[in-house]
């Protein structure tokens, strides 16, 4: 009788340490899913700042080119100062 009451104490012990290395498991794995979340807001704010940059950039160029270039009436005007 005595054997049956060390293997019933066994696989109770077999018991608790499973269950404890899967909630150690289980912890990871909520850990990592947070930390992957947190990334992914991340990548987005950073995406929207770089595209409101560029968009900036290409307003400003857009504009530094039209500017550059002389159009009909100050053409007008500089040929009648001459």
């Amino acid at each position: 009788m005595k054997i049956s009451r060390n293997r019933q104490g066994e696989r109770g012990m077999a018991v608790i340490v499973v269950m404890t290395l899967l909630s150690i498991i289980l912890i990871f794995v909520a850990g990592n899913l947070r930390t992957l979340h947190n990334l992914g807001r991340d990548l987005k704010l950073v995406e929207q700042r770089k595209l409101r940059y560029w968009q900036k950039a290409a307003a400003t160029n857009s504009i530094a080119s039209t500017n550059s270039q002389p159009t009909k009436a100050k053409s007008a005007l500089v040929a009648k100062q001459e």
